[in-house]
């Protein structure tokens, strides 16, 4: 992560969870109690979307960090952010900026470089992110995709042919029945 100003914090959406988790251990380890916490999370704690500007709350990110990993989460945009997607539908952003609000328990300068000095920094994308550096879980369900298009253009493709009259090598048989030529003359038609 990285600090422009003390009160904003640039933070990958995959990181947000362990971002509130190092926050509120640092803030825990300050001597704050429960429900100052809940107070700073609540009033002082939000997040926006470096892209799209879809803001996020001090209680989503502590619903997302706090959520069981195994369990189904009901709002869509934690489900996308659990994903280390924006949780806008349409964004492919992967950073959010945190933003802390002054709070009189708080000193965010200094509870940031503790939180800094705990967590790992983050690795920064480059500034246009190619297919190549999606996860592996999007590369197979866009791979996966791909394959059901071509498969359903190539069926279709298939039942046009044989609704024209079209004949399939190997698999159409040749017709039972032929008509004479010798019995469709001029003298038929009277």
């Amino acid at each position: 992560m990285t600090a422009p100003p003390s009160d904003r914090v640039k933070v990958r959406t995959d990181g947000l969870a362990a971002f509130y988790a190092a926050l509120a251990k640092v803030l825990t380890e300050a001597g704050l109690t429960g429900a100052q916490l809940n107070d700073v999370f609540t009033r002082s704690v939000s997040a926006e979307c470096v892209q799209c500007g879809l803001p996020i709350t001090g209680e989503e990110i502590g619903q997302l960090a706090l959520a069981d990993p195994q369990a189904e989460l009901a709002n869509p945009k934690l489900k996308r952010l659990r994903l280390g997607y924006c949780g806008g539908p349409g964004c492919n952003s992967y950073f959010y900026t945190v933003k802390l609000a002054a709070h009189p328990d708080v000193n965010w300068a200094t509870v940031i470089a503790k939180v800094e000095s705990q967590t790992a920094p983050v690795e920064h994308l480059p500034s246009e992110v190619s297919e190549l550096t999606l996860p592996p879980t999007k590369k197979r369900t866009v791979l996966v995709r791909v394959a059901v298009g071509v498969v359903i253009i190539l069926v279709l493709l298939l039942i046009r042919h044989l609704m024209t009259g079209g004949t399939i090598p190997l698999i159409h048989h040749a017709p039972k029945y032929q008509v004479d030529p010798s019995s469709v003359s001029g003298d038929a038609a009277e």
